[in-house]
């Protein structure tokens, strides 16, 4: 007998945006959308405006104080 196997690609898992990951560390969609776009948040090294920014875990991102 023989058998056939049919192989599908998985669909890799699309990382998680910056605003969810602050959403998941408690702070509201208004609070992070707003540090974001003023550019008071930093993924890495790098400051990121775009709320939509991938950041998936562990990457580490930090809410910098306002001026």
């Amino acid at each position: 007998m023989i058998e056939h196997v049919i192989e599908y690609d998985q669909p890799m898992p699309r990382a998680a945006t910056l605003a969810e990951r602050m959403r998941s560390a408690g702070i509201s969609d208004e609070r992070a959308n707003t540090a974001i776009t003023q550019g008071r948040v930093r993924v890495g090294d790098d400051v990121v405006t775009d709320p939509e920014h991938p950041t998936p875990w562990p990457t580490a991102w930090v809410v910098l104080p306002s001026s």
